[in-house]
């Protein structure tokens, strides 16, 4: 029933660990071998039942994720391939062998002093929400299997805007950020809430089909107006209309009347956050990429 259809807590996680799973190398099922690292925090429930639909079924865990990441974004009113996200991940081939093992991409993750692996710290949530350099060579290193391009890295960033419109932050987060995109010595601390990134404008319990993408429609446009700039609406709206007239082909350039058109990140903060959002500025970092087209 269209009418019941729900954006429910397996298919949040799906679209999660359909992402964290391509980011240590592809889609292909080492997730359920990685689950130790701690940007799979709160995926540990999720592995366990892709794994048990894997034995069930007898296929592959990386064709269960693969799948049950696109029907998460179904269930949650995101039609993916619609939305700017057709290029971010290659076609993958469904009914594959398991290598049952992790498979760390090199490039973006280190081993700790425990021996686990991590994240390298330059790519966590903190450093690629308010450091466009950071988020820059974190889609570079993520799009290595495949030949890195501007156009890729829009798909890319354009996926992870619509996972983190109807998304969530499961788990507070302290640290500090750069405070300056062009200076990475420039730092503050900051401490982030947990919840949702646009409770204020998407009732997260909301069902229906139509409800749905009418509620990640408005929680696209919520995130996209706090995204760069906040404390500078005109610049902001002044950056959005040029590029939109192709006037100015570089975010960081000046506008076509002369005045300095910014466009820069928030610091990882969003400041106008609702008290019951998370005021993590996830999309922070896509805010004047430096090789942005």
């Amino acid at each position: 029933n269209p009418d019941e259809q729900q954006c429910n807590n397996f298919a949040l996680k799906s679209m999660r660990g359909y992402f964290h799973d391509h980011e240590t190398s592809d889609i292909e099922g080492s997730i359920l071998w990685e689950v130790g690292a701690r940007f799979n925090l709160g995926l540990c429930k999720w592995a366990q039942y892709v794994n048990a639909l894997s034995d069930t079924t007898g296929c592959d865990p990386g064709s269960i994720i693969a799948m049950a990441g696109q029907l998460g974004f179904k269930a949650c009113g995101i039609d993916l391939w619609q939305e700017g996200g057709e290029g971010a991940i290659r076609p993958l081939q469904i009914g594959r062998g398991y290598e049952c093992r992790a498979n760390y991409n090199p490039n973006l993750f280190e081993m700790d002093g425990s021996g686990q692996m991590q994240r390298r710290p330059e790519f966590d949530a903190l450093p690629t929400s308010s450091n466009s350099t950071a988020m820059e060579r974190l889609w570079w290193n993520l799009l290595g299997h495949s030949v890195p391009s501007t156009a890729l890295m829009f798909y890319g960033t354009q996926a992870w805007a619509n996972t983190h419109a109807v998304g969530r932050v499961t788990c507070p987060i302290s640290g500090e950020v750069s405070t300056d995109a062009s200076n990475p010595h420039a730092k503050q601390r900051v401490d982030i809430r947990p919840g949702f990134f646009t409770a204020s404008v998407r009732d997260p319990k909301i069902k229906g089909v139509a409800n749905l993408r009418d509620g990640f429609r408005r929680a696209l446009k919520y995130l996209g107006d706090t995204q760069c700039d906040e404390n500078s609406p005109a610049e902001r709206a002044q950056c959005m209309d040029e590029i939109r007239r192709f006037k100015r082909p570089h975010p960081n350039a000046g506008s076509a009347a002369g005045e300095p058109c910014k466009w820069k990140s928030t610091g990882g903060v969003r400041h106008a956050a609702a008290a019951n959002e998370t005021n993590l500025n996830t999309l922070g970092g896509v805010c004047g990429l430096p090789q942005h087209f």
